[in-house]
């Protein structure tokens, strides 16, 4: 993986397509040889730019550039590189002087910079320097095509963190060539070096639970004793060492303390003295000279010393006189400078330079100095600390509390599921959470899986390839096995015991740590899945081989159950689909006994899946596709859509009817449960269309109650109840275990459809007949029918009730994971508090918990929602988003869900009395009357009743005169 030797290896590369602007037109215009001496001059420039950056050009196509950077050795900063390099290189060919009438208007460079982890072969004379094979390649070439003249184009995911030192004038997303999704680009034009605006845009999450480290660095600055003190703030990468530092200096420029903050950089080579010319730059910047802390004696001896850098840096760099005279000169300059007490702050001082060491250490000598030296460094050094008498403050992870404050103030709608993913992802690394929050915003830290920006992986690639070939050996394969790792399976894969030694050192490097005896961990989530992915293909197989046989061997030792979750994730990865099928079967029925709803999704899902790329028979699959819509039946969401929509048009395809036939159904509840019951009526009724080619009574009566649920959920109540009360009655008279949370449910939707209608004994009848049938014993199907009865009891004003059932219902769906069951209960515990004390401060809780829906596209009765916020906003004189939610809530009434409809037009009937709409108000009071008409409902028509007389009392209208006035509208 690291070792440069290997033929043939997975890389990260930054990867970067130049070519010139229009090149076939120029070539055209010109003699060849005088395009040859254009073509010469360029490829000059370019190569010079490229290498002063690190980077290595891989191939020459015409007047096109291929070039990569963090190869051979890989670096963070490699992205940061390429970009400074393609902005140097952009210049440099503008620039050059080429007498041709055909170039009048200037050559012009068009370039593209991805990145991501390929396959590197050594190359020939057709494929170049070194042969690069994957999606990453062909993605960056594709948008160099696509980039125009003088562009410079750079994804989303390559830049990362790096975009606050870049301008950037246009953010966009494009379809390329070859991709379904789009992709997220930007167009950097120059490079921002105004410390100020990169400290004022670098950091997107707010600076928390660091108090008690700078409560220690104060402390430490401000002590009375009069000579040169030292501090090292010491942390594994990604700790937020640098964003401590920088608030620091922010609070100390505020007190009017002299404080100089630079850095060292790892790239480039780092040049001599780089940070001390840094601190030379920032002193004759300084407003404390300009306020009068320095005469002209210091300014000249600032000039000094900077000319004696630039003219001598053999003789300082050899650590001799030349050293010693340079730190002579800084000693006079700062005893000189009325200041009493200055702080230097070096950022990243594992990567200084052994003249910079050398000439800080010349200070922390001088006695009579009241200087005060912060570095920061992800490794520990003690000998420098030790000479010096140095502090050292160690840095460890954040606490879950103040994990918990950042995210809540970056996401503020965020849904708790997705926020415990976020603290289980993050392990504390303030860096992480950064960039899971920035995931969550940008789509890429979705329900089901993580795609971490290629920035990050530069991170987490650069600390492995430093680690010792044994510290190496152990991370891949203990990668290979998982996140956690017990012990004597990793002995096992190895072929020999592990050092302790090892242990301790991959714990200090942040990689592995004991998480209780005989098993590890990976310190970070992320860190696992990046160093996956580097591993090849064979060597990967191979150990997930070893993984197989040492579990089996294991079980038989101690005379237990293989874990099936474990092998069937290690046979997939190995190829052995039957096998994987085979455990995903169990470990899915074990996490659905214990109601874990979506680790059972994920484990049909992955079956299913591989049931494609292997011979299943339609029974086999059929099990498998039943076994994933349960689980996914009480927690949709729209990758579910994606999973069955593939299985249908399979089926199809194979002309399968009988497996159509069930894949249209769990298609339709899905659609049912997200929200679309237009579109689930559409897959319900094809599948009870087909429903007697099943040949089975159960089966047919199943789906007609489904396609009942689907109707009561489009509001067409009269169709629903038949359906509806056809198979209650035949699954009540032919009722078996498998069948009651199904029948249960159903009657539970008859309850929700009877209190829409304001029949609300009736509704309770079934809501007490559907709990009934659970006998006591626990489901997760209850979770939804506590749902549907918490509204009941909400429309029907028995606030303490609904109130009790929603935390009743927040309890259940937690421990199943059910997020809308949750969402919903929240919101109407909101809902409750609102119409109990009317504080605003529950309207922003309705609109929360309804964000975490809208966000996941799961929309099943999100009329409710509407209503209730609309109407409550329009309360409160919020003109504006009232308007934006009862336009949602309309969206949603076209699209069948029409529950509080007339709620919705209540609202804009307020809004309009205050001439926010463009139609009177009696218009949408006929409205209201006329949804509530038509779903014959006596809940929404009284409603609407006590709304018109406690608003509109002077403008009551009789029914013909609202008929007559909806019609003329």
């Amino acid at each position: 993986m690291t070792n440069n030797n290997i033929a043939e290896q997975r890389r990260h590369l930054i990867i970067l397509f130049t070519d010139i602007a229009s090149s076939s037109y120029i070539a055209r215009q010109m003699e060849p040889e005088e395009y040859r001496s254009i073509l010469e001059k360029i490829r000059q420039k370019l190569n010079e730019k490229v290498t002063a950056h690190e980077g290595t050009v891989i191939r020459i196509d015409g007047d096109g550039m291929l070039c990569v950077f963090g190869y051979p050795d890989v670096t963070e900063n490699a992205v940061y590189e390429a970009a400074k390099a393609a902005l140097e290189m952009h210049k440099a060919v503008a620039e050059l002087q080429i007498q041709n009438p055909v170039t009048d208007g200037g050559l012009k460079l068009k370039t593209a910079i991805h990145s991501g982890i390929v396959l590197t072969v050594p190359g020939n004379l057709e494929s170049g320097r070194l042969e690069i094979l994957g999606e990453p390649t062909n993605l960056t070439s594709h948008l160099c095509d696509y980039a125009g003249p003088d562009e410079i184009l750079i994804t989303d995911e390559t830049l990362g963190r790096f975009t606050a030192h870049f301008d950037i004038v246009q953010k966009r997303e494009i379809k390329l060539k070859g991709r379904l999704s789009s992709v997220r680009v930007n167009k950097i034009i120059g490079l921002i070096s105004d410390d100020a605006k990169l400290d004022s845009i670098t950091y997107c999450v707010p600076f928390s639970g660091r108090e008690l480290i700078m409560r220690d660095l104060f402390r430490f600055i401000e002590n009375e004793i009069g000579i040169p003190q030292l501090n090292l703030l010491q942390g594994a990468a990604g700790l937020g060492k640098s964003r401590i530092v920088r608030e620091l200096s922010s609070q100390l420029t505020k007190k009017n303390t002299p404080v100089f903050r630079v850095n060292c950089e790892g790239f480039l080579g780092a040049k001599i003295l780089q940070p001390i010319t840094q601190i030379i730059n920032l002193m004759k910047q300084s407003s404390f000279q300009k306020s009068g802390a320095f005469d002209n004696k210091s300014q000249d001896l600032l000039d000094e010393i900077k000319q004696f850098i630039i003219a001598s840096p053999n003789s300082i760099s050899s650590g001799g006189s030349g050293l010693e005279l340079l730190s002579n000169k800084f000693l006079a300059l700062l005893s000189d400078w009325n200041q009493e007490k200055i702080v230097l702050i070096i950022d990243d001082w594992h990567w200084v330079d052994n003249a910079s060491r050398s000439f800080i250490g010349n200070l922390l000598k001088t006695a009579d100095l009241n200087l005060r030296i912060i570095l920061t460094s992800r490794e520990f050094d003690p000998l420098f600390c030790k000479m010096h008498n140095g502090e050292t403050i160690e840095l460890g992870s954040l606490e879950s509390a103040d994990v918990s404050s950042i995210i809540n103030a970056t996401i503020p709608n965020i849904e708790p599921f997705t926020k415990q993913r976020i603290l289980r992802y993050s392990d504390g690394n303030p860096l992480y959470v950064e960039e899971l929050c920035h995931a969550v915003n940008d789509g890429r830290f979705g329900f089901v899986d993580y795609q971490p920006h290629s920035w990050m992986n530069s991170l987490v690639i650069e600390r492995f390839s430093q680690l010792p070939k044994r510290q190496a050996e152990i991370v891949t394969n203990a990668a290979i096995i998982g996140h956690t790792i017990p012990e004597w399976m990793l002995e096992s894969v190895v072929g020999k015991p592990i050092e302790k030694i090892v242990l301790t050192e991959l714990e200090k490097s942040d990689f592995l740590f004991p998480e209780k005896p005989g098993y590890l961990r990976f310190k970070h989530r992320i860190t696992r899945d990046v160093i996956y992915q580097l591993i090849g293909l064979n060597e990967r197989r191979e150990i997930h081989q070893k993984v197989i046989e040492a579990t089996h061997q294991q079980s038989k030792l101690t005379e237990g159950y293989p874990s099936p979750d474990l092998l069937a994730y290690h046979y997939a990865k190995c190829g052995n689909f039957e096998e994987s099928i085979k455990y995903s079967k169990v470990a899915g029925d074990v996490a659905l006994k214990a109601t874990s709803l979506d680790k059972a999704q994920a484990h049909f899902k992955h079956a299913l899946e591989l049931s494609n790329k292997t011979k299943s028979t339609t029974a086999s699959q059929l099990s498998l596709l039943h076994r994933y819509g349960s689980a996914c039946i009480v927690d949709p969401h729209m990758s579910q859509t994606l999973v069955l929509e593939k299985q249908l048009s399979t089926a199809k395809a194979k002309g399968n009817n009988r497996l159509s036939i069930w894949c249209a159904f769990w298609l339709g509840m899905n659609q049912y449960g997200l929200g679309q019951p237009q579109i689930a009526l559409q897959h319900l009724k094809f599948a009870f269309r087909g429903s007697d080619e099943l040949k089975s009574q159960k089966s047919t009566y199943q789906i007609m109650s489904c396609l009942g649920q689907a109707y009561a959920a489009a509001g067409q109540y009269k169709i629903a109840f038949e359906h509806l009360d056809r198979a209650i009655s035949w699954q009540t008279r032919s009722l078996d275990a498998n069948t009651i949370p199904s029948l249960a449910y159903a009657i539970s939707c008859k309850g929700f459809a009877l209190g829409d209608q304001g029949k609300f004994d009736e509704a309770y009848e079934c809501f007490d007949q559907a709990d009934k049938l659970f006998d006591g014993v626990q489901h997760e199907a209850q979770t939804s029918i506590l749902n549907h009865r918490t509204c009941v009891n909400l429309w029907h004003g028995n606030f303490d009730r609904a109130e009790f059932l929603t935390k009743q219902v927040m309890h259940l769906a937690e421990s199943v994971h059910s997020r809308h069951n949750y969402a919903m209960a929240f919101f109407m515990n909101s809902a409750i508090r609102f119409y109990s004390d009317g504080h605003d401060k529950y309207i922003d809780s309705m609109i929360e918990a309804t964000g975490w829906l809208w966000n996941d596209r799961i929309f099943q009765n999100l009329s409710l929602n509407f209503g209730c916020i609309s109407l409550a906003l329009a309360r409160r004189e919020r003109w504006e988003e009232a308007r934006i939610y009862a336009a949602r809530g309309l969206q949603r009434a076209r699209l069948g869900d029409r529950t509080c409809e007339s709620q919705i037009m209540q609202a804009l009937a307020l809004i309009a009395k205050n001439n926010q709409c463009h139609k009177p108000s009696e218009y949408y009071l006929a409205q209201a009357y006329r949804s509530a008409e038509e779903r014959q409902s006596s809940r929404a028509l009284e409603n609407t009743l006590f709304f018109e007389k406690t608003y509109f009392e002077s403008q009551n209208l009789t029914p013909e005169e609202r008929t007559k006035l909806f019609y003329a509208h």
